[in-house]
């Protein structure tokens, strides 16, 4: 009886699954749900048909994300055509081994650096490989104007003074988790605006680890205390090559601050027209570390009173090879120095600059080492200016200051072969070649030739080799002229004679005539005067001269030929009387 009914169950299962069943939805189906097309019709039997299931979409591979705003595609980041439209798209994806491309254009928003990972701007859309794009003619601008309310200029950027509403507190932030792995290149950041009661610091940047920055822009970034563009905290150490700050404003440091930090270094850097009440270019203090500035110019940075180009407490600054010019502050126009600070300048230029005390620099409290460093034209303040608690280290050598005195720091000249009190004979601020701009020694400077040796770097501003292969000591200043120093001759005396008769005393002839009874002519020969040529010599020096360490020339002893003589005879007729 059981088998029986299991039998038939088995039956009817059977039956049921070759019957197409007509679902709710009107589609014919048969047991297993699969939809049967006409000509199947109800109440037939039929072979089970299966779905063939459809296949998953492959997974797009990505080996480097690439960002355009402009692009129309599958917006997966994976090409230009499909780029991803918006940079924070990327970042969410972003890996170490794949670097993100952003093509120009702006893109708005806070961004947040991920550790590794390789952020390049400056592209067109449709470079193949990084070396074909061209920041410089793609800008690539990271923007904080998140309402987009702000006034800006043809590309994108808002200048200082032209935040309008509500902007990003910080375009970038780099955590401290971040490495020099991490690479930031090619963009503009503007519009950040840390005004927040929390967040006053960093406009444009707020950095708390160590990322490489090369060939950004800060621009028209506000901070309500410190780091207007650029902010550096904690035990960030961060790198940064080919960067410029212009026009960024904060209390302290207009276009960057370091403050409490490790430190960070800077080359071929420049900052312009940044405004502060203290550090305009650049505001650090109790650096852990060191921070190194190299081969970078600090113009037209104006401070309401301390540093218009840097203000510096505290140690652990080094200067190379850099030049200010044009900035102003009430004091320090160029450099401010307190806090027991010991900076160390090597070939760095100051010219231009301007202040109640201290043009170039002031110094208020600490130790400056100067070193082959050049100070001209100061329009106010004089050049270099110590305090009563303000010194320049003993060892300072090889230095060219324009003013005397207590406004040259107290050198004197001649003293360690410190040049002081003579025209530097330089040239204006202006493009010399190198990523940034210099002011040239002009032809016959006492800069030339007159650092010493052994605290020269092995290139100037601009990377040209000190000193020139023809020379023996490096130039003062951040420029080394690429034109040899005169050689080393002895010189060479030209006489040109010029010859002058002069009679000699033998006296003139008198002629006497005596008669003579005797019929036979008498003949008389009359004296025969001699005369003496004596040549007046004119003497031509034509000297190739010799450059002498304190620029003294001596002339060679010289000792005339002597004095040619020349002479004749004068013959007279004879008279026949």
């Amino acid at each position: 009886m059981r088998k029986g009914i299991i039998g038939y169950l088995v039956i009817c299962l059977l039956l049921i699954t070759a019957f197409p069943v007509r679902a709710d939805d009107g589609v014919v189906r048969d047991l297993a749900g699969n939809p049967l097309v006409d000509p199947y019709t109800d109440g037939e039997s039929y072979d089970v048909i299966k779905e063939t299931p459809t296949p998953s979409p492959t997974p797009v591979v990505l080996t480097r994300i690439y960002v355009n705003a402009s692009a129309t595609g599958a917006n997966n980041g994976s090409s230009w055509q499909d780029a991803f439209t918006d940079l924070q798209s990327a970042l969410a994806v972003a890996t170490p081994d794949k670097p993100i491309w952003v093509a120009k254009g702006v893109y708005f928003s806070s961004f947040a650096l991920v550790e590794g990972i390789q952020l390049y701007g400056g592209f067109a859309g449709n470079e193949t490989e990084l070396s074909q794009r061209n920041p410089a003619l793609n800008l690539t601008v990271l923007s904080g104007d998140i309402d987009r309310n702000d006034r800006k200029d043809g590309n994108g950027i808002t200048w200082n003074g032209d935040i309008v509403g509500s902007n990003a507190y910080h375009v970038v932030t780099a955590g401290d988790e971040i490495t020099a792995a991490t690479v930031l290149d090619g963009f503009v950041i503007t519009a950040g605006q840390a005004t927040g009661n929390n967040d006053k610091y960093g406009g444009g940047m707020l950095v708390g680890g160590s990322p490489t920055i090369r060939d950004t822009r800060f621009i028209g970034n506000v901070a309500q205390e410190k780091g207007g563009g650029l902010y550096v905290a904690g035990n960030a150490m961060p790198q940064l090559i080919r960067v410029e700050f212009r026009s960024n404003q904060a209390v302290f440091g207009g276009g960057m601050a370091v403050s409490n930090a490790s430190g960070a270094t800077l080359i071929d850097s420049t900052f312009t027209e940044n405004m502060a009440q203290f550090g305009a270019g650049l505001f650090s203090e109790f650096i852990q570390s060191s921070l190194t500035v190299i081969g970078s110019t600090f113009m037209s940075n104006a401070a309401q009173y301390n540093g218009g180009g840097v203000n510096h407490y505290g140690a652990g600054l080094t200067i190379v090879n850099s030049t200010f010019s044009g900035n102003t502050a009430f004091l320090g126009g160029g450099l401010y120095n307190t806090g027991n600070g010991t900076p160390s300048l090597t070939n760095v230029t100051f010219a231009q600059n301007g202040a109640i005390y201290g043009g170039g620099i002031y110094n208020d409290q600490g130790t400056i080492r100067l070193y082959n460093s050049l100070f001209a034209r100061s329009t106010n303040g004089g050049d270099c200016v110590n305090s009563i608690t303000g010194y320049i280290n003993s060892q300072s050598a090889n230095n060219l200051i324009e003013s005397t005195g207590t406004q040259a720091c107290g050198l004197v000249s001649g003293v360690n072969g410190n040049i002081i009190g003579v025209d530097a004979k330089l040239g204006d601020l202006t493009d010399n070649g190198g990523n940034t701009l210099t002011h040239a020694l002009l032809a016959g400077s006492p800069a030339a030739g007159a650092g010493k040796a052994s605290s020269c770097p092995e290139v100037d501003q601009r990377g040209v080799t000190r000193p020139q292969p023809a020379n023996t000591n490096c130039d003062i200043g951040a420029f080394e002229s690429d034109e040899p120093l005169p050689a080393t001759m002895t010189p060479t005396w030209t006489p040109t004679w010029t010859f002058t008769p002069t009679p000699s005393s033998s006296p003139t002839p008198t002629w006497t005539f005596t008669p003579s009874p005797s019929p036979s002519p008498t003949v008389t020969e009359t004296p025969t005067p001699t005369w003496t040529l004596t040549p007046t010599p004119t003497w031509t020096w034509t000297p190739t001269l010799t450059n002498t360490p304190d620029g003294t020339q001596i002339p060679s002893q010289i000792t005339p030929s002597p004095t040619p003589t020349s002479w004749f005879r004068l013959y007279l007729p004879l008279v026949v009387k």
